[in-house]
């Protein structure tokens, strides 16, 4: 997986909120100013699978967030998302 600096927070203007998008096994996160949360993107409701991971290696399924749809990947057996995953996404604190 790769190793990312924890995403910071911009300066957003009054009328918007900084919003942190997780962190996955292949990817950094990243803030974004957004007006309201319901200005998120739409995903198929489908339940994402990996199918036959190969050896030494398991699925990792990764739920929904405002910026990215659910997704699945292959990764090594010893992959913790505690260790990568961020808290997820939401209002800044």
């Amino acid at each position: 997986c790769v190793t990312c600096p924890e995403p910071i927070c911009p300066l957003c203007v009054f009328t918007t909120k900084c919003w942190i998008q997780k962190r996955f096994c292949y990817s950094c996160g990243s803030t974004h100013c957004v007006k309201s949360p319901k200005r998120c993107i739409f995903c198929p409701q489908i339940y994402p699978t990996c199918g036959q991971c190969p050896p030494n290696y398991k699925c990792q399924v990764w739920n929904q967030d405002c910026f990215t749809c659910a997704q699945a990947r292959c990764v090594p057996e010893s992959y913790d998302p505690n260790d990568y995953d961020s808290e997820g996404y939401g209002l800044e604190k």
